[in-house]
């Protein structure tokens, strides 16, 4: 019979047994110990490697959000104004604003405005992206169009639809004069103008969105919608049951963004209607701006802007737990 054949690593650790050596128990642990050495070598070096390219962006974040967050948190229990000195008050500048009814106001309309615009906003775009999610000749064109005014400026949007609402000389007044009805007062409305900020902020948001959903519809996998119509799925449960689950990440993406977006809303209320009429359209950051750089009081307007961050995490974190549920589910 053929003797088997003994590696060479293996038959140093016998000789060395034989010869009054280590054991080759000790030899194996041994060999254990210096890899364990070495491995936790290669780590610390993968780390200090992974620190150098995520430190640069971790700077970058104190300084522009951890930071100044800091600050505004302690700027928020002063009485600090441009140009003063800045007296510790403690929370007084929160119990003013729960008497406070502008702020009050502006809160109620942010919330409605986000509630519309985000709300409404992601049906739409939702509703866009199944559309152009199909194979048809030129979807690309519908596509470019109702993402065009995504490259749009917000403040030169709000110019733009200042002109198209415009009660006297706008021509969508115009449009509704020539099919024999009355002009609307859009923006000179209290009923009416903070609406017409949520149709603003679709008009070019909704084409962001759509491409985001768009993708996420063209990357669910093919053998479930087989399944389904193996199955003799309707259109409608196959959008209820395969496509929507198959896209909660997306979902969440939108609505997460675009209603932290919303609760940031300034530009429009700014340019198109300055808070009005009769602080319809007054909004919790236009509030902030106003006491900050118009009545100089920064200690209270910072006290308003904790209240908004404060508000924009639970908001955010309500929906990553409702969406993350319904996943889980699913």
């Amino acid at each position: 019979m053929r003797s088997a054949r003994i590696s060479p690593a293996r038959r140093r650790v016998l000789d060395g047994a034989s010869a009054g050596g280590p054991s080759g128990d000790a030899v194996v642990l041994a060999g254990a110990r210096r890899a364990v050495i070495v491995r936790s070598r290669n780590a610390r070096g993968n780390g200090v490697a992974g620190f150098g390219f995520v430190g640069p962006a971790l700077v970058l974040l104190a300084v522009l959000y951890v930071i100044p967050t800091i600050v505004d948190g302690a700027f928020s229990l002063t009485n600090y104004q441009l140009g003063g000195q800045a007296g510790f008050v403690g929370v007084a500048n929160y119990s003013a604003l729960a008497h406070d009814s502008l702020f009050g106001q502006s809160a109620v309309n942010t919330l409605i405005f986000a509630v519309l615009t985000v709300g409404v906003g992601t049906v739409l775009a939702l509703g866009a992206a199944l559309l152009l999610s199909g194979s048809f000749v030129g979807k690309g064109i519908y596509r470019f169009l109702i993402y065009l005014p995504q490259s749009i400026s917000f403040a030169s949007g709000a110019v733009i639809w200042t002109w198209l609402f415009n009660a006297q000389d706008g021509p969508i007044n115009a449009v509704l004069r020539d099919l024999g009805g009355s002009g609307v007062n859009w923006l000179t409305s209290p009923h009416v103008a903070l609406f017409s900020l949520v149709i603003m902020s679709w008009w070019r948001d909704i084409g962001f969105y759509m491409v985001v959903l768009i993708a996420a519809i063209e990357g669910v996998p093919q053998y479930l919608y087989e399944a389904a119509r193996v199955d003799g799925a309707s259109a409608w449960k196959t959008l209820w049951h395969v496509t929507l689950p198959s896209i909660r990440p997306a979902m969440l993406f939108v609505v997460l963004t675009w209603g932290l977006g919303a609760l940031q809303m300034f530009t429009q209320t700014y340019i198109m209607t300055d808070g009005g009429p009769v602080q319809s359209t007054y909004s919790v950051v236009l509030k902030i701006y106003t006491d900050a750089f118009q009545s100089l009081h920064l200690g209270y307007a910072a006290s308003e802007a904790f209240v908004l961050l404060f508000v924009s995490i639970i908001i955010g974190a309500i929906a990553v737990r409702w969406f993350s549920r319904d996943l889980e589910r699913s």
